[in-house]
């Protein structure tokens, strides 16, 4: 192996790692509505499609910590397995996540595994998400109905936000799944929806 040869690999090790810490450093942020930690994972130019929202990181955070704090006691994200491709300064990945909460409604508890899909950036050697979308495999407790299964519950939020879920992307087993999609792209017509239901509440 040569130098180059050699430097390339470990160029792509220390990637793959930080973009992982990056994906670790967001679940921390929710947990601890942390907002500088969250605003260090993402471009000022992301979109991020999390089902009941649409829309950039400002936008996000703000939504996320609203209703964190409004609906929950506590939150602890879960990550599981990271699949990264990297292509120069682009990187898409994949990260399976596992979401618990104890809940101020009459459910008490709540569980979700879902993935996160991911296109990132490097600028400046530094990694930042540019676009996220947010797929529910599953929910409990689970659905009666199997087709049922990968839809998350949306008692607790508003109407408006639910009416936005409607439409969101749902996960597939096979090659249709959002996780092959390149480049990823966030609905530029949910994005529209969202902000004009936002208006109009």
């Amino acid at each position: 192996m040569s130098v180059d040869q050699l430097t390339e690999r470990v160029q792509g090790l220390l990637d793959r790692q930080e973009i992982l810490d990056v994906v670790t450093r967001f679940a921390r942020a929710a947990d601890r509505l942390d907002r500088d930690l969250y605003l260090s994972t993402y471009h000022p130019d992301a979109e991020d499609d999390h089902a009941v929202f649409v829309g950039g990181r400002e936008e996000f955070y703000d939504w996320m910590e609203t209703t964190l704090r409004e609906q929950r006691h506590s939150t602890h994200h879960f990550l599981g397995n990271h699949a990264v491709e990297i292509e120069d300064t682009v990187a898409h990945a994949e990260t399976y996540f596992i979401a618990s909460s104890l809940t101020r409604g009459r459910k008490p508890f709540s569980m979700v595994g879902g993935r996160y899909i991911d296109q990132l950036v490097k600028e400046n050697g530094r990694w930042m998400i540019l676009k996220r979308l947010v797929l529910t495999d599953w929910q409990l407790p689970v659905a009666e109905q199997p087709e049922e299964s990968t839809t998350a519950s949306l008692e607790h939020f508003p109407p408006r936000e639910r009416a936005v879920a409607e439409s969101r992307e749902l996960p597939h087993r096979d090659r249709a799944d959002a996780s092959y999609q390149r480049p990823l792209e966030i609905s530029k017509e949910r994005l529209a929806a969202y902000r004009s239901a936002m208006r109009n509440s």
